[in-house]
C-alpha cells in the first residue's frame, strides 16, 4: 500500500502533516516539523499527488509526508451518538472498523472524514501518524504552557509579538494553525514552541 491521491484529497484542507526526510529504512528522520496542508500539486500526468504546499507555501514531497489521523478505534460515545442521529444503524455504528466503514451512510462516512478518522487503514500501514500519539513528537512546550511560564496573559503576548490577542486565543484553543510569520514573532518573544501539540491538544475537544 502507498499514499495515493484519494488518501489526501478526501480530507479537508487544514489537516496537519508530519514532514521529514526518509532514511535508508524508509522511515522519517528525527529532524521533522509539523505543517498545515493548503494545496496538493500533481505530476505531469495529473494522476498522482507529487507534492503538497504547507501553510507557508513551501513545497513538500508527498513521499516525505505523513498525515495525522485518528484510528477508528478512537471513536467515542459522543461520536456514536452524533452518527446515530444521522442514520440509526446501531449494528454498524456501535462497532465501526476498517472492514465495515464503507457500509456507513454517506453522511456518516463524511463525518468521520471531517473528524479526521483514518478510513483507509493508513496508520497500520505506516502511511499516517496516530493523532493519539502526538506526545511522541513532543519537541517543546505548547504556546499556552510557555506563555504562562513566562508570566504573560494573551493580551500582553499579543502586544509584545505584534499579534492580535484573538489570534493568540484561536491558536491556543486549536481553532487555527498559525502562519510562519506569526510563529516566528511569538517565538522571538518567548522561545521555542511545539506548534503541533499546541494545535492538537485542544483540537480534539472541538469535535
Amino acid at each position: 500500500m502507498k499514499l495515493e491521491n484519494k488518501h489526501l484529497e478526501i480530507y479537508d484542507i487544514g489537516l496537519l502533516y508530519l514532514m521529514g526526510n526518509k532514511n535508508e529504512k524508509n522511515k522519517l528522520k528525527s529532524s521533522i516539523f509539523i505543517a498545515e496542508l493548503v494545496a496538493i500539486g500533481y505530476d505531469f500526468g495529473g494522476t498522482n499527488p507529487d507534492f503538497m504546499f504547507d501553510n507557508d507555501w513551501d513545497i513538500q514531497p508527498i513521499k516525505n509526508v505523513r498525515p495525522f489521523l485518528y484510528p477508528l478505534s478512537s471513536i467515542t460515545k459522543k461520536h456514536i451518538l452524533k452518527l446515530l442521529k444521522i442514520d440509526f444503524n446501531p449494528q454498524i455504528i456501535n462497532n465501526i472498523t476498517i472492514d465495515n466503514v464503507y457500509s456507513l451512510h454517506d453522511k456518516c462516512f463524511s463525518k468521520l472524514i471531517e473528524w479526521h478518522f483514518d478510513v483507509f487503514g493508513l496508520i497500520e500501514n505506516g502511511l499516517a501518524i496516530n493523532k493519539n500519539e502526538i506526545e511522541n513528537y513532543k519537541i517543546s512546550p505548547t504556546l499556552k504552557e510557555l506563555r504562562l511560564h513566562r508570566g504573560y496573559n494573551q493580551k500582553q503576548l499579543a502586544k509584545l509579538s505584534k499579534t492580535n490577542n484573538v489570534v493568540i486565543s484561536y491558536v491556543e484553543n486549536g481553532h487555527r494553525f498559525p502562519r510562519k510569520r506569526i510563529r516566528d514573532n511569538i517565538e522571538n518573544c518567548i522561545g521555542k514552541i511545539d506548534w503541533g501539540r499546541t494545535y492538537f491538544q485542544n483540537k480534539s475537544k472541538n469535535l
